[in-house]
């Protein structure tokens, strides 16, 4: 009997979630590409991982690593090109892996994470609120999912900050103010002395890691 073609490829690797002040190893490719064709050549990628996606059947347990994999790629193209219709696939791709993805299942914090970040980067192409809150309600999933020994959850939680800090910035909501705090706190408590999360200052947004993806 022949095989499919997703089985003919090289499963992705569970990616860990891309946090503030980390970037995925396409993230960092991409950011510190020169040369012309770079663009290029993650469009090939896109193509490539979207006939593995088209040719893997829904059930196959690594099509949301799939799925992660292609949201990453469309991000990074979008963050080169601005193309509207670039991060509108990424959320989609990444929402459809989260989907996917069983309660238990431990790379569901992960994906959410994707998703979130996703969504607050079509929330910065668009001025789309809804995005924005989308993505905080997926950052807190993949808090809630993270036990505070992780080594991610002083990030998780720096992101879940700035997007409250965000919004605050467009809404002047306070409570949202009030969540950013508390969860730059508890970051900082949970972060090593050597850690560079206790530098973070939610006053001061722009000083907040950068959210990588």
């Amino acid at each position: 009997m022949g095989s499919s073609s997703a089985d003919n490829v090289d499963a992705p690797r569970e990616r860990e979630p891309l946090l503030a002040g980390e970037r995925s190893e396409q993230d960092c490719r991409a950011g510190h590409a020169t040369s012309e064709d770079a663009g290029d050549n993650l469009r090939a990628a896109i193509e490539t991982v979207r006939k593995t996606i088209e040719s893997t059947p829904q059930d196959h347990p690594e099509l949301p690593a799939w799925l992660g994999t292609l949201g990453v790629l469309l991000r990074n193209i979008f963050e080169r090109s601005g193309s509207l219709s670039d991060i509108i696939e990424a959320v989609q791709v990444n929402q459809k892996a989260v989907n996917l993805t069983l309660e238990d299942d431990p790379a569901l914090a992960a994906r959410l994470n994707l998703l979130g970040a996703s969504l607050q980067s079509r929330f910065e192409r668009t001025g789309q609120l809804s995005d924005l809150t989308e993505s905080i309600i997926a950052r807190e999933r993949a808090m809630n999912l993270t036990p505070e020994t992780h080594h991610n959850s002083t990030a998780l939680l720096s992101n879940l900050a700035l997007g409250y800090k965000t919004r605050f910035d467009r809404t002047g909501h306070l409570p949202d103010i009030a969540e950013a705090i508390s969860a730059q706190r508890k970051a900082i408590s949970l972060s090593p002395d050597h850690h560079p999360w206790p530098r973070c200052n939610v006053q001061q947004p722009r000083s907040l890691p950068r959210v990588a993806l």
